[in-house]
Parts: C-alpha cells; structure tokens; sequence
C-alpha cells in the first residue's frame, strides 16, 4: 500500500512537471507570435513614413522646379544613406532595392523612357540643382515680364518587392 500511494505521487509530480513546460511552451510561442506582429506593424509604419515624403507628390500637376529639387534632394540623401556613402549617381546603381531614381524630362513619353540624360539624381558641387534652376529663370526671362513658370506633374512608381518609392518622374505639365 505504501508503494502505491508513493507511485501515485511520483505520478502526479510528473502530470505537474509536463502542465508546467506545456504552459511554458505555450507562452513562449505566444510571445513569440506578438513580437513578429508588433515588429510587422513597426516595419510598416516606417515604410508608410518613408513613402509619405514622396507620395504627398504623386499625381500633382502644379510643381515648381522648387519641389522637383526638394524631392530630388530627399532621394539623392536616401541613396547616400543607403550605401554608407558610396551612390555612384548613375540610373539603377548597384543592387539596392531601397534607391531611388529621379527622372526629369520634357513629356511624359521620354520620362518614362528613362533616358540616361533625363536621370537627375547626380548632383556634384549642386550642379545640377544650379543648371536647372538657370534654365527656369532663362525660360521666364525668354517669355518676357510677366512669364509664367513651368509647371511640373509627379508619378511615384513602388518596388513590387519591397513596395517603397523606387522610381520618380518628371514631366513638364501640358
């Protein structure tokens, strides 16, 4: 009888021992669940923030060459950011699915052409930012008093992949 009763406790301290690392297992797979979906959740909320700079541009027809360099400049400070330093400046550098490229260019047809020279993330010394600026003062001085600046329209295209801003386009508004 004495065994018995010993057996039935040994056997129950078992069934307790197994609840126990059960119970444990289940909230360890529990808490793993929540923190993949928390980070989820941050994960797009960061990408949300990110494309938010340049989707407030998508679809308008009323850019001044102003915002066409603010959003250039907000790409080329993500490609410089992206590759530590390194952005060679060239359409499609490297293999990074977090750059941007920015094109600008007379008509929509040649934007999305995405001729080499339409490609206006490049800017050494504000070059760039300095020719185009030129050129519109040059257009409103050609137009006489009075010329109107050239107004711009914006397409935001999204990698498949990763759904961040990927390529820009610029076009001059008809």
């Amino acid at each position: 009888m004495e065994n018995a009763s010993r057996a039935l406790l040994i056997a129950a301290g078992m069934i307790m021992g197994i609840l126990v690392l059960s119970l444990g297992v289940y909230l360890a797979v529990v808490f793993s669940n929540y923190s993949a979906t928390t980070q989820a959740q941050l994960d797009q909320s960061r990408m949300t923030a990110f494309n938010d700079k340049y989707m407030k541009y998508d679809g308008r027809t009323d850019l001044s060459i102003q915002d066409v360099i603010t959003v250039r400049n907000y790409a080329l400070e993500n490609n410089i950011n992206e590759t530590n330093g390194s952005y060679d400046k060239q359409p499609g550098a490297g293999d990074y699915s977090a750059l941007i490229d920015v094109y600008l260019a007379p008509s929509k047809v040649l934007a999305e052409q995405e001729r080499d020279q339409d490609f206006i993330v490049t800017d050494e010394n504000n070059k760039d930012t300095i020719s185009l600026l030129q050129a519109e003062i040059d257009a409103r001085n050609a137009a006489g008093s009075g010329g109107e600046a050239t107004m711009y329209t914006c397409e935001v295209h999204l990698n498949n992949t990763t759904s961040r801003v990927s390529k820009i386009y610029f076009y001059e508004t008809p």
